[in-house]
């Protein structure tokens, strides 16, 4: 990782498991990581590309989306005013998640 610091695992990965990663991108295999909330999915992610796999982010895709002037940022707007709008603008994303616990906003 970009910061330096040691990655772990709950079960050691292979010895090659960089490279494996690496050779399957070469054949454009998809890999999808998931994982709860502070599992390590962002250090694996990091690993990964300085190993020089491509990889996908949703985390950033959203994050742009959500940015001022991001495509999700004005659905939301438009849908619900500025109700999770962010001082700075773009959307406020802690207040976001708040609503989605109302079960009158979810269809």
């Amino acid at each position: 990782p970009a910061g330096g610091e040691e990655l772990s695992f709950s079960v050691p990965p292979p010895d090659d498991f960089l490279h494996v990663l690496h050779e399957l991108s070469r054949q454009r295999v998809c890999i999808g990581l998931t994982g709860a909330v502070g599992s390590g999915k962002s250090t694996v992610r990091a690993a990964v590309e300085e190993a020089g796999v491509p990889v996908f982010c949703a985390d950033r895709v959203v994050a742009g989306s959500y940015a001022r002037g991001g495509e999700g940022c004005a659905i939301l707007e438009h849908h619900f005013g500025k109700r999770f709008s962010a001082p700075g603008g773009g959307i406020d994303k802690d207040r976001l998640r708040e609503a989605m616990q109302d079960p009158s906003l979810r269809r």
